[in-house]
């Protein structure tokens, strides 16, 4: 939270003036509540400039798949644009996307994670993480397990034990998670040691930067290709409604659409009447 805090104060800079025009005796108190809408996500510092794009989540455009989707598969693809050591993008996958596994949803879904996030690359060539080396480190880490191990049921339960490690310790941590998902730790360990890490985290980053519209804050989900902005954390009913293959609905889906049986006819990014997001 404060990490938020300090970056909503950084990226209101050059608005305060105004806005303290318009609320002078309770800055503080918009300020804290900015703090509160915002919460949900690590922002981004590399699309400062992106507004919110203006459509609705319809049905129609929610089916139309990403060029880098199997056409052959029918099961709705599921796309996480994350980065370690940001704790909504572990809320998103503690919380939510393993679920997945234990509802039956996994049969449907195909699953990726593109761990670079609000990474950039240097003059240099070299990467800076939003949250230090050892985040770079993680994040590398994980994108050898996700493509040494192509099978999501294998690398996913190696990510969910990364998430779920204290911050503070994860990065020296991270090798108790091998066993526990029964991966090899001298495959990991040469591929985040030698070239070939830096090479798959150059390629995830090179994806992150050609996301259109761009990712303004992680976790950044899409389902076939259509983000879901603040929206993210129902991603399962975004599935359950979407699927048109030929495998019968898990039974959450069922509990889902009754619930919510007409949620995607007119859905809007929450936040969307913002004129522009905050940054840091």
């Amino acid at each position: 939270m404060i990490c938020c805090f300090l970056m909503l104060i950084s990226g209101f800079g050059k608005r305060k003036r105004a806005l303290a025009m318009e609320f002078p005796k309770n800055w503080f108190l918009f300020g804290i509540l900015l703090i509160l809408v915002q919460a949900e996500t690590c922002f981004s510092s590399d699309h400062s400039d992106s507004g919110v794009l203006e459509q609705s989540l319809s049905l129609e455009i929610l089916n139309k798949s990403p060029e880098t989707y199997k056409e052959t598969s029918e099961n709705v693809l599921v796309e996480l644009y994350s980065e370690s050591l940001c704790p909504f993008c572990a809320n998103f996958i503690v919380n939510y996307l393993s679920h997945f596994f234990d509802n039956g949803l996994i049969e449907i879904v195909d699953i990726r994670i593109i761990p670079f996030g609000n990474a950039h690359i240097n003059s240099d060539g070299s990467i800076t993480c939003q949250h230090g080396p050892d985040e770079c480190k993680l994040n590398i880490i994980q994108t050898c397990a996700i493509n040494l191990w192509p099978n999501v049921t294998q690398w996913f339960p190696f990510i969910l034990c990364l998430e779920s490690l204290p911050r503070h310790t994860a990065a020296q941590q991270w090798t108790s998670c091998v066993k526990s998902s029964n991966l090899e730790l001298s495959r990991i360990a040469e591929c985040y040691e030698g070239p070939l890490g830096d090479k798959l985290e150059r390629r995830f980053a090179d994806e992150t930067f050609s996301l259109k519209p761009p990712h303004q804050y992680v976790p950044w989900v899409l389902v076939n290709g259509t983000p879901l902005y603040d929206d993210y954390e129902s991603v399962e009913t975004y599935v359950c409604q979407v699927y048109k293959g030929p495998k019968p609905l898990p039974a959450i889906c069922n509990s889902i659409m009754d619930i919510f049986p007409l949620r995607l006819k007119n859905v809007r990014p929450k936040g969307q009447n913002m004129s522009k997001r905050i940054f840091s």
